[in-house]
């Protein structure tokens, strides 16, 4: 019997935190796609006498698309290498081998500057933990994650039928899965985090077809490491993936772009309810598209 796996909306406050902080130094994405109340519900948080050194230089200009990516990434990452009171990095070095081996990062992304700003991330996220401003936007946000939770019922229960199928179809191994919003973040941005067999979806809005996305992509990820050889092998360009995926046109950045084509490619699948029911073969059919 394949496992059912319960989905629901909620926050982490640390990462709820980042994104406080980088309200105060200059973030605004959160205006992009949200409605008028809702972003006048945000501004009246804005507290500029709170703008943070540290939290400014999460802005940065390797990404055209979203000038955040990938430090604010990168901080919600953080949080999971930390120990219990968020009062220091309690595994630095296995974050570290995280960040210096992933696929999708240009090396002047992780490069001694990084190092160096990330090292004070502890001290100053905790300025933000503790604060009594912060801790009465968190009970603001707190009731919108419950509204949240209420508007999207159907979507959830919609998502957990995809999560049975990854299980069954690709024998996916997940533990649990935890869905996690800012309204604070871009709407439009979404990351996701693997811990210890968890799925934890990150995003400034929900979407079910970004939360498929993003989940989607660690289920592909070792079967495009798999294929590897006839992918790049490949010439096929694909157009309607941003250049910023190719990093370079290194190999990393080709099997980069291609995950991200493919993952594209299955979401619509998955929405249409017409998922394959094997991924290697799936590959080489997109691969082969004229």
């Amino acid at each position: 019997m394949t496992k059912t796996i319960n989905v629901s909306i909620t926050n982490i406050p640390s990462i709820s935190a980042i994104y406080y902080a980088l309200l105060q130094s200059g973030y605004d994405y959160y205006a992009i796609g949200r409605t008028q109340e809702q972003i006048e519900a945000v501004k009246s948080f804005y507290k500029p006498e709170l703008s943070s050194c540290f939290f400014s230089q999460a802005k940065q200009n390797t990404c055209e698309a979203y000038s955040y990516w990938p430090r604010a990434a990168l901080l919600e990452t953080a949080v999971f290498y930390m120990d219990a009171d968020l009062a220091q990095f309690s595994d630095f070095e296995s974050y570290k081998a995280f960040v210096m081996t992933a696929s999708n990062l240009q090396d002047i992304e992780r490069d001694e500057n990084f190092w160096s700003w990330i090292a004070d991330f502890p001290k100053e996220l905790n300025k933000i933990i503790n604060s009594e401003s912060f801790n009465r936007y968190l009970i603001w946000e707190n009731t919108w994650i419950e509204e949240q939770n209420k508007a999207n019922a159907v979507n959830l229960k919609t998502f957990q039928e995809i999560i049975k199928t990854c299980i069954s179809h690709y024998n996916a191994k997940i533990s649990n899965i935890k869905i996690t919003l800012s309204p604070i973040k871009c709407a439009y941005s979404s990351d996701y985090h693997f811990v210890d067999g968890q799925f934890i979806f990150s995003s400034g809005q929900f979407s079910i077809e970004s939360l498929i996305h993003e989940f989607l992509h660690q289920i592909v990820h070792p079967h495009v490491c798999k294929n590897q050889n006839i992918i790049l092998v490949n010439k096929k360009v694909f157009d309607c993936i941003d250049s910023s995926y190719y990093l370079s046109n290194s190999e990393n950045g080709k099997l980069n772009a291609f995950e991200e084509y493919l993952v594209k490619a299955l979401t619509r699948d998955f929405i249409d309810k017409t998922p394959p029911n094997d991924l290697d073969k799936y590959i080489v059919s997109l691969l082969n598209e004229v």
